[in-house]
């Protein structure tokens, strides 16, 4: 049977229209987004090249440089000064106070330190700076070539600092037995104890990672089956109007709850939960919880609205319970897929926590921060190279768990 011209020319005005409409909204979107500036990358290349490799320094540009590293060594006095006020009121059992109050106190004493310096000292800790940076010949700033420092990258194995009485009890007895077990043991607990070092605050920015996503599929799972049509049907059974306007209000509630927890970014989150809690990884964690409880739980309830009905009737035959049908016939489908998905939120979550620490919350981000505020770009290089290893390491043994599950 043919179709009628009338119809096939209103599907084919339908069809121009769809695309025209199409088409304005690529080009609206095009220029918003400003992609007309994509001749920039080329035309802004040699900035590029000095900003990454660093600028080349003569006698002319000399005198800037050296107005810049006063700058840097009145940054790196703040930041030092910033730690050692905040390891002085946790030492003392007092309440860490807010990043902006903290560094108003670390710019205090920084203020104080340099009026009490004289001209000479001054010069010199400015031609200490430029001769740590390269700046005194060659080229300077840049990422490359990026820092290699045993020291930095794992932390100072000679200044411990304060342990708990069974680590100190270990140090004390490696160090009277010297040599190896010395060393091996000092710089073990330095990489990993220690936030002086890119270790040492990249295993926190883990440990926030995991604890974040870890508490967030414990608390996703059970509320995405008040998530899901079809386990509210076998948690709250009957056809009565009340009952099924039950299953509906229960489902819209937990729905927007997943939506209102997503639609949050973490930084946003961490910075509030920074005011409320002060610094450290725990805003982090919850941030990350919070956020990682709204994606999970979405695709958990839906991964629940398509699991086969066949073995769900099957255990309900037998006269089994709603968490026993749950247990026995909805969760054993999803199973493989709750997996695959948690796993790839701890890898995004990773990935995350690096940034959290710019607000504060822990990890290396702070550490990024502090490094990007002295311009030690050739330090952010190598915690960028250690950070891209550490994740593909996890994309590996997420793999080959993902292999065993499947």
């Amino acid at each position: 049977m043919t179709t009628p011209a009338p119809d096939r020319a209103l599907r084919r005005l339908r069809r121009t229209l769809t695309l025209t409409c199409g088409l304005l909204f690529l080009a609206w979107a095009f220029q918003v987004a400003g992609m007309s500036n994509l001749t920039k990358l080329w035309t802004n290349r040699e900035g590029a090249i000095n900003y990454i490799l660093g600028q080349r320094v003569d006698a002319s540009t000399l005198a800037t440089r050296r107005d810049e590293a006063l700058r840097e060594v009145r940054t790196d006095l703040q930041l030092r000064a910033r730690d050692e006020i905040a390891a002085n009121l946790k030492a003392n059992g007092e309440p860490t106070p807010s990043l902006m109050k903290l560094l108003s106190l670390a710019e205090e004493r920084t203020a104080g330190q340099l009026a009490a310096m004289s001209p000479e000292q001054l010069e010199k800790l400015v031609d200490q700076h430029l001769a740590s940076h390269g700046s005194d010949g060659g080229r300077r700033g840049g990422y490359f070539p990026p820092e290699t420092s045993p020291k930095a990258i794992f932390g100072d194995p000679e200044s411990l600092g304060r342990l708990s009485p069974p680590l100190q009890w270990l140090v004390d007895r490696a160090d009277r037995a010297g040599g190896a077990v010395r060393s091996s043991l000092r710089w073990a607990l330095a990489a990993t104890i220690r936030d002086d070092g890119y270790t040492g605050a990249l295993l926190e920015t883990i440990a926030i990672a995991v604890w974040g996503t870890l508490l967030a599929v414990a608390i996703s799972i059970p509320a995405a089956l008040f998530g899901s049509e079809r386990t509210l049907n076998i948690l709250l059974p009957g056809r009565a109007r009340w009952q099924a306007a039950a299953r509906e209000g229960t489902r819209f509630l937990v729905r927007r709850s997943f939506d209102i927890a997503r639609g949050f970014n973490e930084i946003v989150l961490a910075m509030i939960l920074v005011a409320i809690l002060g610094l450290g990884p725990l805003p982090g964690v919850l941030a990350l919880l919070i956020h990682t409880y709204g994606v999970l739980g979405k695709v958990f309830s839906e991964a629940m609205e398509t699991a086969d009905a066949k073995p769900i009737e099957g255990v309900q035959s037998t006269g089994a319970g709603a968490s026993q049908v749950i247990a026995f016939a909805v969760l054993p489908q999803i199973t493989p897929y709750i997996v695959s998905q948690s796993l790839l939120r701890f890898e995004s979550n990773v990935r995350g926590a690096t940034i959290l620490g710019v607000v504060g919350a822990g990890g290396i981000g702070q550490l990024l921060m502090d490094k990007f505020g002295a311009y030690k770009f050739p330090e952010v290089a190598t915690m960028m190279a250690i950070i891209i290893v550490v994740v593909t390491l996890i994309d590996f043994a997420c793999g080959r768990v993902m292999k065993k599950v499947a």
